[in-house]
């Protein structure tokens, strides 16, 4: 195996497992606690990558309105390209949003009910 520091190693077990519950979870006084990885991936998961989306949201918005505004004026190949590249990226974004959201939800928290305990 590579010689690797042991702080290094310590990341590269806990991403190896990231589903085991003593990770995820710590007792503090008798109660269940999520660890502090838990909290960082949801802050960076959810409430960064959502952030990030949604300035590009806007930032789409403004650039396809500003294009159609000129689009008026004289159809050119430039516009029609620039246009189509913010309704692709549009596209990403809202599903970047999903699924890295959803992922890290249903990884890291109790928000969404586990399939096989419902039946």
């Amino acid at each position: 195996m590579l010689d690797l520091s042991t702080d290094l190693q310590d990341i590269i077990k806990i991403c190896s497992n990231a589903s085991s519950s003593s990770i995820l979870f710590e007792n503090v006084g008798g109660r269940r606690r999520a660890s502090s990885y838990v909290w960082q991936r949801i802050l960076l998961d959810i409430h960064v990558v959502g952030l990030l989306c949604l300035v590009g949201f806007v930032g789409n918005a403004l650039t396809i309105a500003v294009l159609r505004r000129d689009w008026q004026d004289g159809s050119s190949a430039t516009n029609w390209l620039l246009r189509t590249l913010a309704g692709v990226d549009t596209f990403y974004l809202v599903t970047c949003l999903f699924i890295q959201t959803f992922k890290t939800a249903h990884d890291l928290t109790d928000w969404f009910p586990d399939p096989s305990i419902i039946n």
